[in-house]
């Protein structure tokens, strides 16, 4: 912005004419000419960058919330871990217990091997599960160190919830707010309106510069002093800038379309998100309604109805296996619900570490209102 706004320097230099003419010395002299840009090119010039470095600034921003965006996402992704490691090892105690009352009871004759059989897979799923777990919550922790400039978390306990703000109106209201505080779409916006200011820019090229040209010098022949002034101006006869002038009317076309490309990307990233939320919204009310509290019931009934005698072991087993499955799948979706959540937070923006953000513009726009031609 500042480079293709300044002034052309102004020109000195020696001159010498008819030396050793008659034994004289001639006419020798120096001179300072200078290049008056009109039509307020250098002007127009800096507006149209200025449009750059608003689009860059809001690029900027937009990086900064894909970051933020990011380091949520797989925060949520390793808290859902932890929580299900920590279920996962709070029911190992109790998958462990029943392997051994399972062997109590064929000992004294009022349990089966097939009990025995079945409590030991109960206790390797859940031990599985562990593992799994703690596979999944490492990858996320070096994950998020990753996203946090190479912090190693090492065995980290996060503090956090999987809350579910149930706050969402419908598609089109959040539609509205991501397009209103989207940087990415104002970025596209302020390349619209730098399109707009180049084609005023490339409509006053024609216009042309003059060229002021003042000498002094001395004729060595009669000894007299002397003056020279110059004015040149080229004649936009052939080329009037028409080729740049269509080209900047291209450009702005492009540029109305690009923003609507990236309000219709907004809208279908926009579709997919909302449904992911739906889905894990209506998943989480369901298990909070209705699932877990009947699993625990389940569960609790069954138990009693065994200690009195009324069902058998395996039964037992099963509600145990419903009731643990149901928890897990239950942080699932809470953290699938988050995950949405803070993709809706940070106006869909996120892969902050695959995007960069550069500027490949130039000087050009200078050397063009200096050219004249």
């Amino acid at each position: 912005r500042t480079q293709v706004g300044l002034k052309p320097n102004p020109t000195i230099g020696y001159f010498g004419e008819e030396i050793g003419n008659e034994g004289a010395g001639g006419l020798q002299g120096a001179f300072v000419s200078q290049t008056f840009v009109r039509g307020e090119k250098l002007a127009w010039n800096r507006q149209v960058v200025n449009n750059d470095v608003r689009a860059m600034n809001w690029l900027i921003e937009t990086q900064r919330q894909r970051i933020v965006t990011d380091v949520r996402l797989v925060f949520y992704d390793a808290l859902a871990a932890q929580k299900r490691l920590q279920i996962a090892r709070n029911f190992l105690e109790i998958a462990a217990k029943g392997v051994e009352v399972s062997e109590e009871r064929v000992e004294a004759k009022v349990g089966t091997r097939p009990d025995v059989l079945q409590s030991e897979i109960q206790l390797n799923e859940v031990d599985l599960t562990i593992q799994q777990a703690e596979f999944q919550l490492q990858a996320a922790l070096k994950e998020l160190g990753a996203l946090c400039g190479g912090t190693e978390f090492g065995q980290t306990f996060l503090v956090g919830e999987l809350e579910n703000t149930r706050l969402r109106v419908d598609t089109e209201s959040v539609y509205s707010q991501i397009a209103t505080a989207s940087p990415l779409l104002a970025a596209a916006q302020a390349r619209v309106e730098r399109a707009r200011a180049n084609i005023q820019r490339q409509r006053v090229q024609p216009i042309p510069n003059i060229t002021a040209q003042l000498g002094a010098g001395h004729d060595y022949g009669t000894g007299d002093e002397f003056a020279n002034v110059q004015l040149s101006i080229p004649l936009p006869v052939h080329n009037k800038n028409q080729g740049n002038i269509q080209a900047a009317q291209a450009e702005y076309c492009s540029a109305i379309k690009n923003v609507e490309r990236i309000q219709m990307s907004i809208r279908q990233r926009l579709a997919r998100v909302m449904r992911e939320y739906n889905v894990a919204e209506a998943t989480v009310i369901r298990y909070e309604e209705s699932i877990l509290p009947k699993a625990e019931e389940t569960l609790t009934l069954i138990q009693e109805a065994q200690a009195a005698g009324e069902f058998d072991f395996l039964r037992v087993l099963t509600a145990r296996r419903a009731y643990f499955d149901a928890n897990l799948r239950y942080v699932t979706a809470l953290g699938e619900l988050a995950q949405a959540d803070a993709q809706i937070d940070g106006l869909l923006l996120s892969g902050g570490l695959s995007q960069s953000v550069t500027y490949d513009g130039g000087d050009d726009l200078r050397g063009q209102a200096l050219s004249g031609q």
